[in-house]
């Protein structure tokens, strides 16, 4: 009986997480702007994962990006000196790239706004 509480314990904490998102990578995007890319879905053997991108400075503010399916869509990002513009991507099945979505944010803003 002693030995079985600890391992009960054990157990839980093990799998009792504050994130329900696995942190992919982290990647500079502009200056002082990253990009946290985080796994929210792992589809294993049968196809890619999904994955969601959050902009951040890692201080002011942290803004959800969107999601998007590993194995044909990503997304790309293009600044300047008072805005950042995200593309959304997708590889059709012939294999050529198109623009699904886009959006564009005023750098200023963003840290007014926070978000975290």
């Amino acid at each position: 009986m002693k030995l079985i509480l600890p391992i009960i314990f054990l157990l839980c904490f093990a799998s009792c997480s504050n994130s329900q998102f696995k942190h992919r990578q982290t990647a500079q995007v502009c200056d002082k702007t990253y990009v946290e890319v985080f796994s929210i879905y792992g589809n294993g053997a049968f196809g890619g994962d999904m994955l969601t991108e959050y902009l951040t400075d890692s201080v002011k503010y942290r803004i959800h990006v969107g999601n998007f399916d590993e194995s044909d869509q990503y997304y790309r990002y293009h600044c300047d000196k008072s805005k950042i513009y995200v593309e959304k991507v997708e590889k059709d099945e012939s294999g050529k790239l198109r623009v699904i979505d886009s959006k564009v944010f005023d750098r200023d803003s963003l840290r007014t706004v926070g978000g975290y």
